[in-house]
């Protein structure tokens, strides 16, 4: 009964890492709408690190539904800070059901394939002129991440609130010795709450990462009991 148990778990363990991970994140920097993803333009290409081995690389591909055909967009890229500057093609035909999938590169780990969620869109290759300027901007980057971590020491409140001017998608505590305590990757966001109730941590410092889109902020945060 034993040996069945633990067959049915490594058999229940491999088809949850065939199985596609599908993300949010895996996503135009210009909004999955594709508003921003004009042929020629520079976008960013980001994943969550945390599904990867940072000493790795990994490849980039593009899904089009319509050839139903995948297209290399780069190879070796590192897992790490988990963004790729991609320049789309001046040539890339349009179409609106595009996909992103990432990979170990070289074979390593063939079964873990990181696919985008939703599928967005490229248009047609526009010329604009200055009359008629592009002003939308779905995901704007400000240069300067300006972090507020709120109260900080947490005294008896059961929240810190974590804000930030630049959108972000996953929040890591560590402690001193630096194990990870806590990680969440959620939807992209200006304001996380962090219900430390949950986290069951003793009273002391903490080192607090928050991912945005290609870059990491640092800071460290008190929790007192």
């Amino acid at each position: 009964m034993k040996n069945t148990l633990i067959l049915i778990a490594t058999v229940a363990l491999f088809v949850a890492i065939a199985t596609p991970l599908k993300s949010q994140e895996l996503l135009p920097s210009g909004g999955s709408d594709g508003n921003n993803w004009v042929p020629g333009s520079i976008q960013f290409i980001t994943w969550p690190t945390i599904f990867f081995d940072s000493t790795k690389t990994v490849d980039i591909s593009l899904w089009n539904a319509k050839t139903v055909s995948w297209t290399t967009i780069a190879t070796d890229v590192p897992t790490y800070p988990g963004y790729y500057a991609w320049q789309i093609p001046s040539n890339q035909a349009p179409g609106t059901h595009y996909k992103l999938k990432i990979v170990y590169s070289n074979g390593y780990k063939p079964e873990l394939k990181f696919i985008s969620a939703d599928f967005f869109s490229i248009p047609m290759k526009t010329t604009y002129h200055s009359s008629n300027p592009i002003t939308r901007k779905p995901h704007t980057i400000s240069k300067k991440n300006k972090l507020k971590i709120y109260p900080n020491p947490s005294s008896n409140s059961d929240v810190i609130n974590i804000e930030c001017n630049n959108k972000f998608y996953c929040i890591e505590l560590y402690n001193l010795e630096g194990i990870r305590v806590y990680n969440n990757i959620f939807n992209y966001t200006n304001t996380y709450p962090l219900d430390i109730t949950k986290l069951n941590l003793p009273t002391g410092t903490y080192n607090i990462n928050i991912k945005l889109m290609g870059n990491i902020v640092r800071d460290k945060v008190i929790i007192t009991r």
